[in-house]
């Protein structure tokens, strides 16, 4: 602490040196010496008084700033003491750093003093040395770090700048830890493009420095540190190293600070590395700013780092330029990569911000990747081919690789270093890969020991996916080192590296990541020298030919030599070609195995030990492993038949602690299986068996992948099969009677090598030949033993034995070779006879076992399907199902009566099978033929054995085929089924086992199986119907196939021709079982539910469509309704099934859909047959039938009638019906019911039918308008000879009708009288050979019809529409029709007029009676209108269009119009007159107008008749006087004259009503006129006066 009297020695020597120069010094130094006295010499100066320190510093000052070296000497050492005693005034700062500043530029001993200043003063005022007082001291200490300075004060200084740099940011990181700070300034920052941040000052201020820092990297001019001196570049990366790696938190938190890394420091950094020139310091010092950056600022570098690693990486590929003689920039990124990798917290952090992110790049997969890469470009050593002791001078060692300070600590060089060993780049990507799988060893190892529970799952699953990201390149790195040269140490270290690396991932349960790395173990251990003859034959391993293909060239690699019995590409007798034969004699083995070797063993067999209970499968390369081993140490077996040869050239080279070591190890991994589970155990056998397989039997299994593949030793094969035989012989009983496990493994693995494909014929025989052997031995000795639990055993073996190897060769599928087949089908017969002499001499031990036998019958045709395309083929197949038929032909024949009752059901399924088979016919005849055998023999024990009333009840909760077999199966004990009631279940089983061939493809087999079913039916039917089985066959046997029967006739594969036959035969049987056994609807139970179905099925043979087939089961109904129409109609069977079958029939024939086929019109067949069921149907319904049954009758005769296409040929329905057209007529003339409202709706039926021809028949042309194909081919119904036999029947029915007020009811007459009126109204003409045309006697019908209405109409009032119907009865009689034959007119205008004479005296009478106005004058208009003997001409026309034509020429405007004609102005008309063909009903409807006038019978007519009289002489009159006029003395025509003398006469006769005298006096005018042309026609004259009187 210094002392009043060290500042007032100071202050003296100050005075005395500046007393001369500078007096305002000493004046200020006098002044503080005469304020000190008053101190204790020894006190502290830290206790001056407030009132005289603040002035202390001032002489000090302005000494420092004179320049006067002395001076400043002396002042510095005072300054400071000050400073640490805080004595220094905060005003007074950046005065004394512009002092120190100025006193800068002195001597060497002033400027280190002035260094020694600066940190007391920032650690004594760090917290006020900011803004320009912090400016002002980085500037002194700048100022000295320049290049003419002397080297201790760069240095110094350059320390001083980092140490005030990081005061700066300490200072930042004390304010921003702060939990209260002050409040302070705060500055906007940029922190993102677009983004900015409002930061403290403190904050602002470290934020500018450290991007001033950034702008020196790059050479630029500070913003912040303005004036400040230059700095080299390489002290700059040193200050930010420093500042980034103290504050690495404070980093990570300030969000403006990471933007500068981002965005400053990031791109200078990229600059330098990518800088063509390249500079030692720069690059050095660059990379450890990058070490530092990828180690503590990742979270907020995401981007940059990714950038950065990359360009790393690409240093390391980049090509090194001819100047670069040692790459001592690659080395830095080698060292950089081995300081990340040290720490695996950070790659750990840097895998879990980019690897383990779907959406970012793989980082540390690219970067070990690289390694590879670099390894393999510029490794100076070439990996070995295998495993050896270095030889050369160059080789990876710690003491030869390694360097003691390693280049990226070289701060003080300039250059590089020039003694770098040629191997420390692989030196330390070898370290990289050490401390990589240490750092995930221990990490999982961490895991295991000090686990937390919260985060073990996640953590776990972390490193898993860790693990498996770096796979690939951790373990391409292992591949490459484990073959490089090194030492024995460095080897050592590496399989131990391996060694852990891989327990980690088996501990973590990554089972193929794991085998990967044991396979790289076992490809070490395995990986041999080629030899020279080898060597020769590159152009062998350009052509690829291999056997064992493992990574590069594992033994017997690129060979085309296969193990005994492989198969090749070309064969299957395991022979190479004889191509190849040549090449393989220079093909060797050289065995090279020495110490290294069994450094590998040791660890693999330390990992089998470690990890075998979790191996499973993965056994296998151990095993191999160790096969080679053998082979390596040992030599080749005696069973080594392979023509590559394994030379004894070069033997194992090991000394005898390797050999101890070897056994040591192998005798360790045995002796540990004893601690594995059961079902670890087992898995290590499985592996050896399935191994031993390989070897033996040549199977092309390949453990691995594509990339790394190991297969067994070709040379040793009797390995793995010694080992089996070793484990197996420990107790011979317990693997091969007793222990069903050990013996399955055994059999099946014996079953495999005879079931091989790849093994030559006479192997694989002589295989299944042994093993037949073996059967039959174990049978002799099981069977002669008196235990029965012995016995039992050997015989279910002994069976499975042969059908699990038949199985297995089923289950390998359809051989491609031909060779192969014939092979397995020899294997098939040998076992099929080894099966038939067992059961020829031991049948009696088998009784319980014939399910098996049975199932080993059934083995032939699990092979159909390979023998179906050639005829060679199909008859071997023949062969095998003759074979096994012959076993089964012996149990029937011989042991048929003796068989019990649990192996019935399974010979009837067996024989199904064989009558089934397509490939021998006569078997499945005779197949069939002995479902009579079986049925025969069930027939006699069912008699023996005798019905109870407990079977029955049995039986009766029997409802399906399953629970029927579920009861056949129901107990095991055969005694107990030796009864009743399982021989009928037995019996109903096998006739619904033979029902199911009804379904075969062959129509021989098919119908033959039918008609032995109905044949076995027919026969057993009185034991099944006095047993009351009915019910169970019904539901069992006809309910489920032949009444549900799957076929679907639009597969081509079932031929219609022949199934229609079947069909027959099938409807046939079951009409026939119907008729016979369920007629008695009293005593079979749900009779009813039974015809239903049988419905229901016919209804299913109806939706196929199928014609033919619909013929038949209308044949087959008509069969069916034959017992009903027999049965005793008296009987009242009202609401019984019978009466409810009968409905149900009836239903079926209402309802079957009658569709219009416009392609095959032959369809119409099928609806006439449909119509050909009714007379049966109706004979049982008929007295049950009610109106809606006969309207649905109707409906589906009327949809039959209305066909619309004639069938094909030449028949036309002109002159008579079709079938079809006449079974219509036919049924509906047979309903005839006492019910007179069903008589109606068929006599209304048959008015429509009547006309048909013009309404149906043009709906079918519209419809087939512009359908060309059908109008071509086929014909349109003209329906005209249904319309005449419906007219017909339709009288006949009418006139047996008697309550005709019904049809006035229902409007029937209303719409038979349309149907009339249509046909009389186009004088339908109908069959032309009938008497009488059509339209006649419609005329007759509708007289008949009306002349009922009107008798009826006495007691009821008609409608007005019956009357107007009744009124165009009549007056359509009048009415003129041009479509008549000229030559009968006459003839047919005197039957109008006699119908009209009929119809007025049924009519008018009424009518007048009624006394309708409206009806009367609708008559007399038509009367009038009809009275027109010829057409009116142009003036006729002109006055009624005057007029409005509204009352179409009636009125007193047409009279008025008429009488007063101007014939002057008109000429009238020349042309003839045009006369009306029916001249006589005219002139009859003329003298009727004038009777109706005369006659004053009725009042209404006679007035109403008189008006249109009146119109009707106006016409005649005027067209008279006109003609005349224009005549002159010319003649009229002989019908005007006839007109005119009728119309006078008429006129003379009337007595006018007074409503029409005014009309008829205006007709003088008119008469006036006529009087100068009345003697022109005779007899006018006389008229004419009396008419005028």
């Amino acid at each position: 602490m210094a002392t009043v009297n060290q500042l007032v020695s100071g202050l003296s020597n100050l005075a005395t040196e500046s007393k001369r120069r500078h007096a305002d010094i000493k004046t200020n130094c006098d002044s503080l010496l005469a304020n000190l006295k008053q101190y204790p010499p020894t006190a502290s100066i830290s206790e001056i008084s407030p009132n005289h320190r603040n002035d202390l510093i001032i002489p000090f000052i302005k000494a420092v700033k004179t320049g006067n070296a002395k001076a400043v000497t002396i002042s510095i050492p005072v300054i400071h003491q000050l400073i640490v005693t805080r004595l220094v005034p905060l005003d007074r700062l950046d005065e004394l750093l512009e002092g120190l500043k100025e006193a800068s530029n002195l001597a060497v001993d002033i400027q280190l003093r002035i260094l020694q200043c600066l940190p007391t003063l920032m650690q004594t005022y760090g917290a006020h040395v900011k803004g320009d007082t912090l400016i002002n001291l980085l500037r002194i200490c700048s100022s000295l770090t320049t290049s003419n300075k002397p080297t201790v004060v760069i240095n110094t200084a350059s320390a001083m700048l980092q140490q005030v740099f990081s005061n700066v940011f300490d200072e930042e990181r004390a304010n921003h830890n702060k939990e209260n700070p002050e409040k302070e300034s705060t500055h906007s920052v940029t922190v993102a493009e677009g983004a900015t941040l409002e930061i403290p000052q403190t904050s602002y201020e470290s934020f500018e420095i450290f991007q001033d820092l950034c702008h020196l990297i790059e050479n630029e001019k500070p913003t912040y540190l303005k004036d400040f001196a230059h700095i080299k570049t390489t002290s700059i990366l040193e200050i930010v190293e420093n500042v980034i790696a103290t504050h690495k938190k404070l980093f990570n938190e300030r969000e403006e600070l990471s933007y500068l890394l981002r965005v400053k420091l990031i791109p200078s950094l990229l600059r330098i590395l990518s800088s063509t020139i390249k500079s030692f310091p720069l690059v050095t010092r660059t990379m450890r700013v990058i070490l530092v950056l990828l180690s503590s600022q990742l979270n907020n570098l995401e981007i940059e780092s990714e950038v950065i690693l990359s360009f790393l990486n690409h240093i390391l590929l980049n090509e090194p330029t001819e100047e670069e003689n040692v790459p001592w920039e690659k080395i830095l990124v080698l060292e950089l990569y081995k300081g990340l990798f040290s720490d695996f917290n950070v790659i750990k952090s840097i895998f879990e911000k980019y690897d383990n992110d779907e959406k970012k790049k793989d980082v540390i997969q690219e970067l070990n990747s690289i390694l590879i890469t670099y390894l393999q470009n510029n490794s100076i050593l070439t990996p070995n081919q295998s495993l050896k002791q270095p030889l050369g001078p160059l080789y990876i060692s710690k003491s030869s690789s390694h360097m003691k300070i390693s280049i990226l600590d070289h701060l003080d060089k300039m250059e590089p270093p020039h003694s770098i060993p040629a191997t420390y780049p692989i030196y330390l990507t070898f370290n990289i890969l050490l401390l990589y799988s240490e750092g995930i060893a221990n990490f999982v190892q961490n895991l295991s020991s000090n686990s937390n529970p919260t985060t073990l799952e996640a953590d776990v699953e972390f490193t898993n996916f860790f693990i498996e990201a770096s796979y690939p390149n951790i373990s391409s790195l292992f591949e490459l080192f484990i073959y490089y040269d090194m030492d024995n140490e460095s080897f050592h270290l590496l399989v131990r590296s391996l060694q852990r690396f891989t327990h980690s991932t088996g501990l973590l349960g990554l089972g193929e990541l794991r085998d990967g790395l044991l396979m790289i173990i076992s490809k070490a251990i395995i990986k041999s020298e080629e030899s020279k003859d080898r060597a020769n034959g590159s152009s062998l391993q350009e052509q690829g030919l291999q056997l064992l293909a493992f990574g590069e060239s594992l033994v017997e690699s690129l060979t085309s030599i296969q193990p005994v019995g492989q198969e090749n590409s070309h064969g299957t007798d395991g022979e190479p070609q004889s191509s190849r034969q040549s090449m393989e004699s220079t093909l060797v083995h050289i065995r090279n195995f020495n110490s290294r070797h069994i450094t590998c063993v040791r660890a693999l067999a330390n990992l089998g030990v470690s990890l075998g209970s979790t191996l499973g499968d993965s056994w296998k390369i151990i095993w191999m492993t160790f096969q080679w081993c053998d082979f390596f140490v040992y030599g080749a077996d005696t069973l080594n038949s392979n023509k590559t040869k394994a030379t004894d050239d070069s033997t194992a080279k090991l000394t005898s602690q390797d050999y101890a070591n070897l056994e040591s190890s192998k005798k360790k991994l045995i002796e540990s299986v004893n601690d594995f589970p059961t079902e670890s155990f087992k898995e290590l056998l499985n592996s050896l068996i399935e191994l031993s397989d390989q070897v033996l039997s040549g199977q092309e299994i390949k453990f691995g992948s594509k990339e790394a593949t190991l297969v067994p030793c070709p040379y040793n094969k009797s390995f793995y099969l010694s080992n089996i035989i070793s484990v197996c012989s420990v107790n011979p009983n317990k693997y091969l009677i007793n222990d069903d496990s050990i013996w399955k493994m055994w059999c099946e693995y014996i079953i495999r090598l005879g079931t091989q494909r790849t093994m030559n014929y006479n192997t694989r025989i002589h295989v299944v030949q042994a093993f037949n052997t073996l059967i039959q031995h174990i049978t002799s000795q099981g069977f002669n033993t008196d235990i029965n639990e012995i016995i039992a055993r050997t015989a279910s073996k002994s069976l499975n034995g042969i059908n699990s190897f038949l199985n297995g060769i089923l289950n390998l599928g359809v051989p491609k070779e031909l060779l192969v087949l014939n092979c397995e089908t020899e294997i098939h017969h040998l076992c099929l006879s080894t099966l038939y002499e067992l059961i020829d001499k031991y049948e009696v031990h088998y009784k319980n076992s014939w399910n098996i036998v049975f199932e080993i019958l059934d083995t032939p045709f699990k092979t159909t399907s390979w023998y179906n395309e050639d005829k060679n083929l199909r008859e071997k197949m023949r062969l095998l199902i003759d074979s096994s038929f012959r076993t089964l032909k012996l149990i029937l024949d011989e042991f048929m009566s003796t068989l019990p009752f649990s192996q019935l059901k399974l010979l009837i399924d067996t024989l199904h099978n064989f009558c089934s088979q397509t490939f021998d016919l006569n078997t499945s005849f005779s197949s069939v033929s002995y479902f009579w055998l079986i049925s025969d023999s069930l027939k006699l024990r069912i008699t023996e054995a005798g019905e109870t009333t407990l079977h029955a009840e049995k039986l009766s909760k029997v409802a399906t085929e399953s629970q029927l077999i579920s009861l056949i199966g129901s107990t095991n004990d055969d005694t107990d089924k030796e009864n009743y009631v399982y021989y009928i279940a037995l019996d109903i089983y096998l006739l619904s086992t033979l029902v199911k061939l009804s379904l075969d493809q062959r129509d021989q087999v098919r119908d033959g199986s039918i008609q032995t079913f109905f044949q076995i039916i027919d026969v057993h039917g009185s034991y099944l119907s006095s047993s009351s089985m009915w019910d169970l066959v019904y539901k069992v046997v006809l309910q489920p196939v032949l009444l549900d029967l799957k076929v679907d006739l639009k597969d081509a594969k079932y031929h219609k021709k022949e199934w229609l036959e079947s069909f027959g035969l099938i409807l046939s049987g079951i009409i026939s079982i119907f008729n016979k056994f369920m007629m008695d609807f009293d005593s079979i139970g749900h009779i009813y539910d039974k015809w239903e179905v049988l419905i229901k099925y016919f209804d299913h043979l109806l939706s196929f469509k199928w014609l033919d087939l619909n013929m038949k089961i209308f044949r087959s109904f008509q069969d069916l309704l034959l017992p009903f129409t027999k049965l005793d109609a008296s009987e009242n069977t009202k609401n019984t099934d019978e009466d409810r079958i009968k409905k149900l029939l009836f239903d079926f024939w209402v309802h079957v859909p009658v569709e219009y086929d416009f392609i095959n019109p032959q369809n119409q067949n099928s609806a006439a047959a449909l119509m050909e069921c009714f007379p049966a149907l109706y004979k049982i319904t008929s007295d049950r039938l009610s109106e809606d049954d006969v309207k649905i009758i109707i409906l589906l005769i009327n949809k039959c009638a209305r066909y619309p296409l004639l069938p094909e040929g030449n028949q036309l329905d002109d002159k008579r019906p079709t079938k079809l057209q006449k079974s219509t007529i036919d049924n509906l003339r047979l309903i005839q019911i006492a019910d007179k409202e069903i008589e109606s709706q068929v006599i209304q039926q048959l008015s429509g039918m009547t006309i048909y021809p013009f309404g149906i028949k043009k709906r079918i042309e519209q419809k087939l308008d512009g359908n060309k194909a059908i109008i071509s081919k086929y014909k349109i119904p003209s329906f005209v000879a249904i319309s005449h036999l419906s007219t017909q029947l339709l009288k006949e029915k009418l006139e047996n009708f008697s309550d005709f007020g019904l049809l006035l009811k229902d409007k029937g007459a209303a719409k038979i009288i349309r149907s009339l009126l249509e046909i009389i109204s186009k004088k339908f003409v109908g069959i032309v050979s009938e008497s009488k045309p059509l339209w006649v006697e419609a005329n007759e019908i509708l007289v008949l019809l009306i002349r009922q209405i009107i008798a009826q109409a006495k007691e009821s009032v008609l409608d007005e529409d019956l009357w107007n119907l009744i009124m165009k009865s009549v007056v359509i009689c009048l009415e003129d029709r041009s479509n008549i034959e000229e030559g009968k007119l006459e003839e047919v205008e005197n039957i109008k007029i006699e119908q009209y004479n009929q119809l007025t005296d049924l009519v008018l009478p009424k009518l007048l009676e009624s006394n309708n106005e409206v009806l009367i004058d609708g008559y007399l208009k038509s009367v009038y209108e009809n009275s027109f003997l010829y057409a009116f001409d142009h003036v006729d026309e002109s006055i009624i269009d005057s007029l409005g034509g509204s009352e179409l020429y009636i009125g007193d405007g047409v009279i008025t119009s008429l009488t007063n004609y101007d014939f002057n102005n008109s000429f009238g008309s020349t042309k003839p007159i045009e006369r009306f063909s029916n001249q006589h009903t005219r002139f009859r409807c003329l003298q009727e107008l004038i009777h109706y006038s005369v006659s004053p019978v009725n009042l209404t007519l006679n007035g109403i008749s008189q008006k249109y009289l009146l119109c009707r002489i106006s016409f005649c009159l005027r067209r008279f006087i006109s003609e005349e006029r224009l005549l002159f003395l010319c003649p009229i025509s002989r019908l005007q004259e006839q007109e005119v003398v009728a119309v006078l006469r008429g006129w003379i006769s009337v007595e006018w009503t007074e409503a029409n005298g005014a009309n008829a006096r205006k007709l003088h005018r008119l008469l006036v006129q006529m009087v100068r042309f009345a003697s022109r026609v005779r007899g006018l004259d006389g008229l004419m006066e009396k008419a005028l009187k």
